[in-house]
């Protein structure tokens, strides 16, 4: 299914994002 794709597509880019926000100031951190 593309909505199966689309999850795994996010689970890879998750690591990726949660560094980018890392290193964002606190000030941005919701």
């Amino acid at each position: 299914l593309e909505g199966s794709r689309k999850v795994f597509a996010v689970l890879f880019e998750l690591p990726q994002m949660l560094q980018k926000i890392n290193q964002t100031p606190k000030e941005w951190a919701i």
